[in-house]
């Protein structure tokens, strides 16, 4: 399966919107795993990254790891699967 999205802001609670930017993201799901790269568009920059995440049991969240070109950043990630 293959993943396109783009949105003009995703969703983060604790970001203010006015911090928020567009994130375009492609991947693909195989299994239990997600692997995707994304490219975020910023007024003053562009930055590019990847999560690679794993989706518990009954795919309703997931958790793992990403890595960002702003600022060389990488931690966890983790979430909900939201169906629209």
């Amino acid at each position: 399966m293959s993943v396109e999205e783009q949105r003009k802001y995703f969703t983060m609670e604790n970001l203010p919107r006015s911090e928020r930017s567009q994130l375009d993201i492609s991947g693909t799901i195989h299994g239990d795993e997600l692997k995707a790269t994304f490219i975020e568009h910023r007024p003053s920059m562009q930055s590019t990254g990847r999560f690679i995440l794993k989706f518990t049991d009954d795919y309703r969240s997931f958790r793992g790891s990403f890595e960002s070109t702003a600022g060389n950043t990488n931690g966890e990630s983790f979430g909900t699967w939201l169906h629209e």
